[in-house]
């Protein structure tokens, strides 16, 4: 994202400038045994995704909500939405702009 570059490590989220080298904590799950699996961005919205085995999680400006409580897994930037597939059950679904959208 231009100058920052967004990774996970762990449960936690965060970003660091490749000019000074500075890394700052995004988001930690509270589930100190759950860890982030996969982490997208979607430029339309500006939104970060990020998912865990449990859940997918969207981060806004200020805030970080859950669009999938029940299920999880490795994320897939798609032109309708994303994709989540939990290789663990061998499932793919497909999460939709429509369903995304926020309120």
């Amino acid at each position: 994202l231009g100058d920052w570059l967004i990774f996970s490590a762990g449960n936690m989220i965060a970003r660091v400038s490749f000019s000074d080298r500075k890394i700052v904590p995004i988001f930690r799950l509270p589930d100190e045994d759950e860890t982030i699996l996969s982490v997208i961005y979607d430029k339309d919205n500006d939104d970060i995704y990020f998912s865990s085995a449990k859940a997918v999680y969207r981060t806004g400006e200020k805030n970080v909500e859950c669009v999938s409580d029940n299920f999880g897994g490795l994320l897939c930037d798609d032109p309708y939405g994303i994709i989540v597939f939990n290789p663990q059950e061998k499932v793919m679904l497909r999460l939709r702009d429509s369903i995304l959208r926020r309120k």
